[in-house]
Formats: C-alpha cells, sequence, structure tokens
C-alpha cells in the first residue's frame, strides 16, 4: 500500500531471463504483471477567466479504479564482432482497466457568497437548494463507469554494418493496436435560475484499432585528425505509415422510457443495460461517429558534431541536425449520416544548432569557465479533428466546433548556459536562459453565454505565445574538507498565451494572460564521518497571474531537512520534515501551513539481502496534498484527501541467480 493520495495498492510480478552462450548470440526475455487498485477523494476549485466577469466552479469527486497491465518482451540477437550485428525483438502489452467515479459540481460567478469560503461543496449544495432565492447558476451530477481492455504488439528489427571506422543502421518497426471501451454516465444538470433540469443516461462503445509501419536508414562517418579534430557526420532516411480507425457510437439509454424511469440516477444504476432490441430506439445520431485516418511521414536530414581542440585546452563543439520531413494526413470521418474527409500536406524543415566551449584540461588554472549555446526549430501540423467543419455537443455545456482554416505551427527556441567553477575552492556559479516563441499557435477562443450555462469552443491560431525561463545558481563548499555544501538559487519565469474567453454580452477585444513566477532558493548539505549525512531546503515560489479583468498574486514556501544517521548495530535511523507554506489562493480556506514529518529505522542482514524497515509516516497528522495550476483558460485548485499518521513495516529480500560455467 502507498497513501501519497487517498489509497494505491499495487502487486507485481516480474521475471528476467539473459543467456549469451557465445560471442555471437544473445537472448533477452522479461516479462511482468501489475496490479494498482485505488481509492481517492479529491475537491477542486476552478476559477474559469472571462471577460469580464470570471466564473467559479466547486467540484467534489469520490473515485475508485483498477489497473491490470502486463507486458513480455523477447529479444534475439547475432552478431560477429567488428563486422555486423542483427537483433530481432517483439515486445507485447495488455491493459485492462475500470475507473469509477461519483461526482458534484457548482458553479456561479465570481466572488459568489462570502459565506460558501468556508464550506464543503456538499454544505453549499443543500444549503442552496432548500433556500428560496439561489444564487448558483447550476448544478451537475455525473457519476461515471469506464471499462476498457486494450492489446499491443510491436515487432522490430535492427541491423548495423561496420565499414572500416564507418557504421551503417537499418531499422524496421511495426505497431500494432487494438482497445475496445465501454462508458457508462448518468448526466443530471440543474439550472437554479430557469429552475430547468437536463437528464441524460448515456452508454458508449468505442473499438479503436491502429497500425503503425516504418523503416530507417542512417549511415554515421567518424574522422578524426591527429588529436586537433574529430567528429561524426550522419546522413539519415526513414518513412513512416499509420492506419487507424474508431467506431464509437453512443446511446441515450432514457430513451427506453419504461426500463429507465425504474432506475436512480446515482451511481448504482451504472453498468446496466436494458433488455431486448434497445440498439436502434437509443442510438444517438448527434454525437455518434466512426472515423478512418491515414497518413505517410518521409524524413531526411543529416547529423554532425564537430569537436575542435586548441593548444591551450580549450575546445569548440558544434552539433546540429537539419531535416526535411513530407507530411502527408487525412481523415475519413463519417456524423450524422454525412461524411467529411480532410487532408493536408506539407514540406517541413527542423533546424537545430548548439555551440559549446570548455576547457579540456584545468591544469593550472584557477577558474575554469564552460559557456554553450542552441536554437531548435520544429514545425507541427494541427489534429485533423481540429479542422472538421461540425458541432460536437457530447457534452451539452461545452460544445466544441471545428476550424478548417487553422495554420500549422512552428516553435523557435533558443536557450544559452553560462557556468565558472573554481579548481581549488570548489565554487561553482552557472546562469541560463531559455526563450521560446510558437508561431500560429493553438488557442481556444470560447465564448460562454450566462443564460444557458453552455461555453462553446473553437481552436483558432494565435501569434503571441511566446515565454522566458532563467535560472541562476551559486555553490560554495564549507570547511577545509568540503564536508558540507551550500548552495544557492533565483528562478524567474515568464509566458505570455492569448486570452480568448468571453461573455456572450461582453468585449470581444483580443486580450493577454501574462504569468510570472519568481523562486529564490537556499539549500545546504552535508557528511560527517560518512555515517551522518545533513540537508536542509529553503525555496519561496511567487506566482503572479494576469489577465484583462483579473490579477492575482499567490504564493507557496517550502522548508525541508532530512537526516540520515547509521547508529551502532548497523542501525539506519532516517527522518525529514516538509513544510509547505500557502498565502494568496483565491479560495482563501487554502491558505494554510502543513508539516509532513516521517521517520525511520532500517536493518540490513545476510550480506544487505534481507531488509527490515520500519517507519511511521506523517507523524504529526498534517499530511495534505495540494496543487494549483493556470492556463489560458483557467486558474484550478486541487484538494485531494490523504491518509494521515500511518505505521508501515517493510520486509525484502533479493535473490539472483547467474550461471557461473562460462566467463
Amino acid at each position: 500500500d502507498r497513501m501519497p493520495s487517498g489509497r494505491e495498492t499495487n502487486k507485481t510480478a516480474r521475471l528476467d531471463y539473459y543467456i549469451e552462450p557465445s560471442a555471437t548470440w544473445r537472448f533477452r526475455a522479461n516479462a511482468s504483471v501489475r496490479r494498482t487498485d485505488t481509492e481517492m477523494t479529491s475537491w477542486t476549485n476552478t476559477e474559469t477567466f472571462l471577460t469580464p466577469s470570471n466564473m467559479m466552479t466547486r467540484s467534489a469527486r469520490r473515485s475508485d479504479g483498477a489497473d491490470t497491465h502486463a507486458d513480455a518482451s523477447l529479444a534475439l540477437r547475432m552478431r560477429k564482432a567488428g563486422n555486423w550485428q542483427h537483433e530481432l525483438s517483439y515486445g507485447f502489452r495488455y491493459d485492462r482497466t475500470r475507473a469509477w467515479r461519483d461526482a458534484i459540481s457548482l458553479s456561479y460567478f465570481m466572488p459568489g457568497k462570502d459565506a460558501w469560503a468556508g464550506l464543503s461543496v456538499d454544505s453549499i449544495y443543500r444549503l442552496e437548494t432548500s433556500a428560496p432565492d439561489n444564487a448558483l447558476l447550476y448544478s451537475l451530477l455525473e457519476p461515471q463507469l469506464q471499462r476498457r481492455r486494450s492489446f499491443s504488439h510491436n515487432p522490430e528489427w535492427n541491423s548495423a554494418f561496420t565499414l572500416g571506422g564507418d557504421v551503417l543502421n537499418i531499422k524496421a518497426y511495426m505497431e500494432h493496436h487494438t482497445a475496445d471501451t465501454r462508458r457508462f454516465d448518468n448526466y443530471n444538470l440543474t439550472y437554479y435560475e430557469k429552475d430547468e433540469t437536463d437528464r441524460r443516461r448515456r452508454f458508449g462503445l468505442d473499438d479503436d484499432y491502429g497500425l503503425k509501419a516504418g523503416a530507417g536508414l542512417e549511415y554515421t562517418r567518424r574522422y578524426e585528425d591527429a588529436g586537433r579534430h574529430e567528429g561524426l557526420f550522419t546522413p539519415y532516411l526513414r518513412f513512416d505509415h499509420d492506419y487507424g480507425t474508431l467506431s464509437r457510437p453512443e446511446y441515450r439509454l432514457e430513451r427506453a422510457g419504461e426500463w429507465s424511469d425504474r432506475l436512480a440516477w446515482d451511481a448504482g444504476s451504472l453498468g446496466l443495460l436494458p433488455e431486448g432490441d434497445w440498439r436502434s430506439l437509443c442510438l444517438d445520431l448527434q454525437n455518434s461517429y466512426d472515423s478512418r485516418s491515414r497518413g505517410e511521414k518521409a524524413t531526411a536530414g543529416v547529423r554532425f558534431s564537430h569537436k575542435a581542440f586548441s593548444p591551450r585546452g580549450t575546445y569548440l563543439l558544434v552539433e546540429g541536425d537539419g531535416n526535411v520531413l513530407y507530411d502527408r494526413q487525412r481523415l475519413y470521418y463519417t456524423r450524422e449520416v454525412r461524411d467529411y474527409r480532410v487532408s493536408r500536406d506539407g514540406l517541413f524543415f527542423a533546424p537545430a544548432l548548439s555551440v559549446k566551449w570548455a576547457f579540456s584540461k584545468s591544469d593550472g588554472r584557477k577558474w575554469v569557465p564552460e559557456l554553450s549555446a542552441g536554437y531548435r526549430g520544429q514545425s507541427q501540423m494541427p489534429g485533423l479533428v481540429n479542422l472538421l467543419p461540425i458541432r460536437d455537443s457530447a457534452d451539452p455545456l461545452n460544445i466544441f466546433t471545428g476550424n478548417e482554416n487553422l495554420k500549422n505551427l512552428f516553435t523557435h527556441r533558443v536557450e544559452g548556459r553560462y557556468a565558472v567553477r573554481h579548481v581549488k575552492s570548489g565554487q561553482a556559479f552557472n546562469v541560463q536562459a531559455a526563450y521560446r516563441r510558437v508561431h500560429n499557435d493553438l488557442s481556444t477562443f470560447s465564448v460562454y453565454d450566462a443564460g444557458s450555462g453552455v461555453r462553446t469552443y473553437r481552436p483558432v491560431n494565435t501569434a503571441r505565445t511566446h515565454g522566458v525561463k532563467t535560472a541562476a545558481g551559486y555553490t560554495l563548499p564549507l570547511g577545509p574538507k568540503r564536508t558540507f555544501y551550500l548552495s544557492a538559487s533565483f528562478d524567474a519565469d515568464y509566458l505570455q498565451t492569448a486570452h480568448l474567453s468571453y461573455m456572450r454580452d461582453g468585449l470581444s477585444v483580443p486580450g493577454l494572460l501574462r504569468r510570472r513566477s519568481l523562486t529564490p532558493g537556499l539549500s545546504v548539505r552535508g557528511t560527517v564521518r560518512g555515517n551522518f549525512r545533513v540537508s536542509a531546503r529553503w525555496d519561496t515560489h511567487f506566482h503572479a497571474v494576469e489577465q484583462s479583468a483579473f490579477t492575482s498574486d499567490y504564493r507557496e514556501t517550502v522548508l525541508y531537512a532530512y537526516l540520515d544517521w547509521t547508529l551502532p548495530l548497523g542501525l539506519q535511523l532516517g527522518t525529514n520534515v516538509k513544510t509547505r507554506i500557502f498565502a494568496g489562493n483565491s479560495d482563501r480556506t487554502l491558505d494554510e501551513t502543513v508539516t509532513r514529518w516521517d521517520i525511520s529505522l532500517r536493518k540490513y542482514f545476510l550480506d544487505d539481502r534481507l531488509g527490515l524497515c520500519l517507519s511511521v509516516n506523517d507523524v504529526l497528522a498534517q499530511a495534505s496534498t495540494f496543487r494549483s495550476t493556470v492556463d489560458a483558460m483557467a486558474r484550478t485548485e486541487t484538494y485531494t484527501d490523504v491518509i494521515p499518521r500511518y505505521i508501515m513495516l517493510r520486509v525484502s529480500y533479493s535473490m539472483e541467480w547467474s550461471s557461473k560455467r562460462k566467463k
């Protein structure tokens, strides 16, 4: 059992086999089976950025699931040293999952009622449904059940031939994938202002099939010039083909009225289907579809690496990769007895270049610097599903429409780093920065209708996405024997994206979402006499989010200390304390201080093969898992339950067998 959030139980078995009877033949095989069971309860606050007024959604979710995963692989290699090598491998994977959840969510406009800040979702729900004048927009009860089973097969062939000092590699692969999914959910939506309900009892049956195959060829030419120059030059070719189908019928089971009326709308009715000929009666043509995709990619390029040495003991390393990619994708899509065909092809160039200057020898120098810089560009097509001129209303509150005018994306990334260290004292300093810009970035334009609670989404291109990440660090050894190290760090990040979420009757001028963060930190670590190790760390994350009608500043401070001490009789004592201080969250009830203290005692026997470990987790019973994320659409704060303060005894024994008959 592990208890990072909720409860998780793992059972795993694994077997590995290896034999190499001669220098020519080698055989490897492994297989594993894992079963994971989870139980979890979580609460989420989502602050959706809208212009001119933000919307708040609070939800509570209880879930459990079971996942069975099995995989196996075989590999047979045949080689002649210095001449050639061939390897044939095969991989298999099987997954079976069951996921169940019971969820309730409530939505209202910010700031809502001040009294709600200290209430749970269930308390708000009971208060508002019993009051004559409701302030909530709507509530949604949506229990769900999903069962999924998938198989995949992956044979692969690799051959290598040596031609003097050069190498020729030939690769070929195939991936075959099938999956079927059964989805149940009871959708119970209540509009408080209009006193209306929307109830849907839905069942979906997905049949997914995919096949990928490809081959590649590369030739590596190595050159060297008496310690002055050395490098590699590798031209390469690659071809990939993929084909896939997805059949996704959806059924509205509430249309089987007499059968549906006998069932409750809670999670207990999930997994049940009517008897008789119900499919034609319940089929939802609007949200059922079939698709077939096909694509080919052909790549030709060259990689190189050149290292030039200087008599002063420095070297300059230049590495690059440039390729031309022809990408052709097609999608055949059927929905509401109408056929759509979308295709796109293009010729793309992906350049990459990096330069590094450093000292190969530090003899006679006090400071040893190092400098590097690089650039990478990458093209990308939007998913063809985004180009379909369809209206997907499978979720009545979130309707998606396609955009056939989307352009291809291109991402630029430039980065640099400078580092220097003092040879005698061990001091070290480094600073690095990376800039990223996306041309024609995909963003989501959304419009919220306050009257119906429906939000419509449409993908669009924007040229306003860019960001900068910077970091600096300094390390100082302490003491004549350098048994302790003091480190200081400072990170600063900036991200800008387009803000395209609006109220139907609000503003329509495009805005920006800006996110800034500053993180100073300080740490110390050390070892005394080889049997006592200690470390401590402090850092504070200052976050600021700004958009056209909203600004928020929040922060998280982390204090951490760790100690590991080898006692007499070979006992090992370990303990760590971690304090997290939250402040500035939009839900003030999440501004809290949480201290997690764990302690353990370990002992090993039989040449360290047998291990006993007694641990006490969360001694102060304050464990919590809180996470806050921000993107162009919303800010989300999630709190997950944990099992505090438990004692665990671990017993481990390792076994290994190998033949001694041949060296």
